[in-house]
């Protein structure tokens, strides 16, 4: 448990987290949401800032302060998966019944049938690969921005944001693999 000394901060961090907090957690929370059931949403929403009050003196600054949150999100998120497949195979293993997938709020909401098929392609997709293009999609990050939340190299993810498209496209029987965001820019900031 940690103590008052260790909870306590100075007026300056207290604001510097309240600016944050005010400037990026709806964008936080969405993301949450679009990811996890609405339960584990919130809860994960909410880690996601304690991490944040305990490291606020690592919280970088202006642009980058967006990409440094959903790289504590994705973590957070996984997470929270993580506990849910045990939690689902322990209750599966109790009641000896199959546990079934439920359907996020994003396929409840979806009607067009070109989202269904991107939404069911997506799910033949590695886990990487679903979350560059859902950051690039759903949280409209730049090239950089991803680059620096998932923790890898600018060139890593131009390419494998191409490979995911493309083989987004042939799961998802669209005839170009346009339909997903796409940065026109070349080098520099994307």
């Amino acid at each position: 448990m940690e103590s008052e000394e260790q909870v306590a901060q100075s007026p300056s961090q207290h604001a510097k987290f309240r600016r944050v907090y005010t400037t990026h957690h709806a964008a936080i929370r969405d993301y949450c949401f679009r990811r996890l059931p609405p339960a584990d949403a919130n809860d994960a929403t909410a880690e996601v800032f304690v991490v944040v009050w305990r490291k606020i003196d690592t919280v970088p600054a202006g642009d980058r302060v967006l990409p440094y949150l959903y790289g504590i999100a994705r973590n957070t998120v996984a997470n929270a998966r993580r506990s849910h497949r045990r939690r689902g195979r322990l209750d599966g293993r109790a009641s000896a019944q199959h546990v079934e997938f439920v359907e996020g709020p994003e396929a409840q909401v979806v009607q067009r049938d070109e989202a269904r098929r991107i939404l069911g392609g997506l799910e033949h997709l590695s886990e990487t690969e679903q979350e560059l293009l859902r950051l690039k999609a759903w949280e409209q990050l730049s090239n950089a921005q991803i680059a620096e939340a998932m923790g890898i190299s600018l060139r890593a993810v131009d390419s494998r944001l191409t490979r995911a498209r493309k083989k987004l496209a042939r799961r998802a029987n669209l005839a170009s693999p346009l339909a997903l965001p796409r940065s026109s820019e070349k080098g520099g900031e994307r």
